[in-house]
């Protein structure tokens, strides 16, 4: 019967609308703890959540040279990059 049908996606329509709603403002209260938690997050991020970037190498590349760029790329929270080693290096790659 049509009636019975649409009952039942009304109901089911019904909890979707009602499990979407907590899902996106959570539980009172928890919502701040989350959003104090993930202020902190991006205030200090986890290493793993560190910027890659691409790390051109050219001309000539010396072990000091490398150490220095390296160590700026630490103070600034860079804790990864991507090597490419480009052409003109020295020595050659």
């Amino acid at each position: 019967m049509p009636g019975e049908y649409s009952w039942g996606f009304d109901l089911i329509s019904s909890r979707l609308w009602i499990a979407f709603v907590f899902l996106l403002f959570g539980w009172p209260g928890l919502a701040q703890d989350s959003a104090a938690t993930l202020h902190r997050q991006f205030q200090d991020p986890p290493k793993q959540y560190s910027i890659t970037p691409y790390w051109f190498w050219n001309g000539r590349i010396t072990a000091e040279e490398s150490r220095r760029q390296l160590h700026a790329m630490k103070a600034q929270g860079v804790f990864e990059a991507t090597i490419l080693p480009w052409d003109g290096m020295s020595p050659r790659y």
